[in-house]
C-alpha cells in the first residue's frame, strides 16, 4: 500500500528577508485565468517583497474603490499555490504516489509556478521553485519529464535559471537514451542550450555541474542587489543548514 508524499519546500534566505508580522485587515480582490476565479487576498501578504503586486494594487486603488487585480495569464491551481507559499512559505504542489513513475503533473506544475514567479517578478518564490524542483529530481531519482521540459522551454524567458538547472542535469546524468528516444518532441532550443553546456565541457563530465548536490543550489538562484554582495559558499551553507 502506497503513502502519499508530499514535498515542500523552505523560502531560500535572503540578506534582508525577516520574519514579518502581517497586517490582515485590507484585503484586495484577485481575478485570475480566462474565467472569473475570483481570490481574496490580504493585501498586506500578496505586496511582500514583491514589486509587481505593490504597482498592482497602487493601482488598482487609484482605478476604483473595489481593487481588483486582474492577472488572466495565471491558472487557478497555480494562483493557489502562489498562495500556499505567499501565506506559508512552502512550496506545495500535487502529491506523488510511492508507486507512481509519472512525475508530470508534479513537475509541471512548479514550472508553471515557476512562470508565474518570472511574470510578477517575484524572486524569492523563483528560488524557492527551483529549490522543489531539484529536490523532486533528487528523491525520485528521476529524470525531468518530457511535458515539464516543453511546458518550461515554452513558458520562461532564455536564460532563466530553472532551464539551466534541467540542462545541468541531463549533461551531468544523461547517457543520451532518453534524448535520443524523445528527439522529436523536445524543444530545440533545449538541445541547442545542452550542446553548448557539453562543448563547454569538453565532454568531460567532472567539469559539469551537478545540480542535485545541495552546495550547487544557490547556482539557480536570482541575486537582488544586497545579496549579489553576499558570499554566495554562505548562502549554500545556511540552504543545506535548513534543508537537513
Amino acid at each position: 500500500m502506497s503513502n502519499a508524499l508530499v514535498r515542500t519546500s523552505v523560502r531560500p534566505p535572503t540578506v534582508n528577508q525577516r520574519p514579518k508580522k502581517f497586517d490582515y485587515t485590507d484585503q484586495v480582490t484577485v481575478n485570475v485565468g480566462t474565467a472569473e476565479n475570483r481570490f481574496m487576498v490580504h493585501k498586506d501578504v500578496l505586496m511582500h517583497r514583491c514589486s509587481f503586486f505593490q504597482n498592482a494594487c497602487a493601482h488598482a486603488l487609484q482605478q476604483s474603490n473595489e481593487q481588483t487585480i486582474w492577472l488572466p495569464e495565471v491558472d487557478r491551481e497555480t494562483f493557489q499555490c502562489y498562495l500556499q507559499w505567499a501565506y506559508s512559505g512552502k512550496v506545495v504542489v500535487a502529491t506523488i504516489l510511492a508507486d507512481d513513475n509519472n512525475m508530470s503533473p508534479r513537475l509541471s506544475s512548479l514550472v508553471r509556478l515557476y512562470a508565474m514567479a518570472i511574470h510578477v517578478d517575484n524572486l524569492d518564490l523563483k528560488n524557492a521553485t527551483v529549490n522543489t524542483f531539484l529536490e523532486t529530481l533528487e528523491q525520485s531519482n528521476k529524470s525531468p519529464t518530457l511535458e515539464s521540459i516543453k511546458l518550461l522551454w515554452s513558458s520562461t524567458p532564455n536564460g532563466c535559471k530553472l532551464r539551466q538547472a534541467v540542462v545541468d542535469w541531463f549533461a551531468f546524468n544523461s547517457t543520451g537514451q532518453w534524448l535520443e528516444r524523445w528527439r522529436q518532441d523536445i524543444p530545440d532550443a533545449f538541445y541547442a542550450e545542452l550542446g553548448i553546456t557539453m562543448a563547454k565541457a569538453n565532454w568531460d563530465k567532472s567539469r559539469v555541474r551537478n545540480p542535485l548536490l545541495w552546495s550547487n543550489w544557490s547556482h539557480y538562484y536570482e541575486l537582488d542587489d544586497e545579496l549579489a554582495s553576499a558570499e554566495i559558499d554562505d548562502l549554500s551553507e545556511r540552504v543545506s543548514a535548513i534543508m537537513q
